[in-house]
């Protein structure tokens, strides 16, 4: 909800030269706006942007570390901006953004990471989500899908760190809820990349691409899904 909040706060314009305080604090909001969409990529591309469409969200201890990091010192600029003087649409944007990167370093302190995987909002959903919004008509668009689908190991790796971690510490989901969990990746697994969810792009192409293009970004699919997907879901 926060990063649609700062996506209508951003300025249709930037200046780094400005020197007036509203012109310093549009031009900060602009500058968190490109960081948000760099630090969470899947927003990036279900806002319609296509600057990040070959990462995910860095979820290892570093990642995180760093998400912590950047929020602090935008936060630390923006409140280096005083609020007096500031016109009062301005001073709104000021305070939204401030509590959005309040509630992001709150979130950071309460761990709600390794809850990851659940069944409404889970990181598998996320993933499916996000590559059944990633555009498929160009060749380009299907090696991007290809990139991230490459990725599912690593994200994967994380989401397990983050859980055993939760686990050692005591957060464990309610049987119910793994148990639909557990269904929703079996499904997605769905015994070959034909019939998976996450794959479906790879079964219909627009009649731009090339025969031969088809079946190459086919074979790397299958590829994909066999070697990698499968033995990390």
């Amino acid at each position: 909800v926060w990063i649609l909040v700062l996506w209508v706060l951003v300025p249709a314009a930037r200046d780094g030269r400005a020197q007036s305080n509203p012109g310093k604090l549009d031009y900060l909001l602009a500058e968190l706006h490109d960081d948000l969409l760099a630090t969470w990529p899947e927003q990036s591309t279900l806002l319609g942007y296509d600057s990040h469409a070959t990462r995910w969200t860095d979820w290892s201890a570093q990642g995180l570390t760093e998400r912590r990091q950047l929020f602090e010192r935008y936060l630390r600029s923006l409140r280096d901006i005083p609020e007096a003087g500031l016109p009062p649409a301005s001073r709104l944007n000021r305070r939204l953004a401030e509590r959005a990167l309040l509630s992001w370093i709150e979130g950071l302190s309460f761990d709600p990471y390794y809850l990851r995987l659940n069944p409404v909002n889970g990181l598998h959903l996320e993933v499916q989500q996000v590559l059944q919004a990633m555009p498929a008509e160009s060749i380009s668009d299907y090696e991007d899908i290809l990139a991230r689908l490459r990725q599912l190991p690593r994200l994967a790796g994380e989401t397990v760190r983050l859980s055993e971690e939760g686990l050692a510490q005591g957060w464990v989901p309610p049987r119910l809820v793994l148990q639909e969990t557990i269904r929703q990746l079996d499904s997605q697994l769905a015994g070959s990349a034909a019939a998976s969810p996450l794959f479906s792009k790879f079964q219909r192409f627009p009649g731009i691409i090339p025969v031969r293009d088809r079946s190459r970004l086919q074979r790397e699919a299958n590829e994909i899904y066999r070697r990698r997907f499968t033995p990390a879901w």
